[in-house]
């Protein structure tokens, strides 16, 4: 099975959001949240992003750490908790580059979650985000953006994703884990859920950590 190993304070670094502050807020479909730019409309795509976190056949909602190792969390530990999303330019700094647009909401009881941007991107690749803050406490203050999202830990969910195949050639490399859209005349999208390795199949260890949702320490 595939071994991967990534550090707290790299981890810290490749899902910091703490650009996420300031700008205009805009009204969505989900009347609990609002979303976030800090750039100005103009005409172009959308981006998106369909989070489903799913029971295996053992009732139990389980989770990879970065680690390798595996994690199980309850329902009532996940639905409610504050959930964000937001979308960069392609290759940001994680901690330091602000977001195009982001979103906070809660996760809801069927434990999806879908996003769609507005339709401001013009083509060319951009990055985005989801964490769910399972364990780190979310002040209003952070929701309004008075003070900048912490980065993922203390049993946070959070995207994931060692593919680079949405990477193409002459785009900017992405903070690992972070997942790449690309707008090509077209709205981007990306699916993603919380996967773990087939015990029976080994060639699942390393799929796993594709497009997918990580608990992190």
């Amino acid at each position: 099975m595939l071994r991967v190993w990534l550090s707290g304070a790299f981890l810290g670094v490749a899902l910091g959001l703490t650009g996420c502050g300031g700008g205009d807020t805009q009204e969505t479909g989900d009347t609990n949240s609002s979303s976030t730019t800090t750039t100005t409309e103009v005409a172009g795509h959308s981006l998106g992003i369909d989070v489903a976190i799913k029971a295996g056949a053992d009732g139990k909602l389980s989770f990879l750490t970065p680690s390798n190792t595996v994690v199980a969390y309850e329902a009532a530990e996940i639905v409610g908790k504050p959930t964000l999303i937001a979308t960069f330019p392609a290759g940001f700094s994680p901690g330091n580059d602000p977001p195009i647009e982001y979103l906070w909401g809660t996760m809801p009881d069927d434990m999806m979650v879908h996003f769609t941007s507005s339709e401001k991107y013009e083509d060319g690749p951009y990055d985005i985000v989801f964490v769910c803050y399972r364990g780190t406490p979310i002040s209003k203050d952070m929701m309004d953006g008075v003070t900048g999202a912490p980065a993922a830990a203390n049993g946070d969910l959070a995207s994931f994703t060692l593919s680079a195949e949405n990477i193409l050639d002459g785009d900017p490399k992405n903070a690992l884990g972070t997942l790449r859209l690309n707008v090509a005349g077209a709205d981007a999208s990306v699916a993603i859920e919380n996967r773990i390795p087939d015990p029976n199949d080994p060639s699942t260890g390393a799929t796993a950590f594709n497009d997918t949702v990580l608990t992190i320490p």
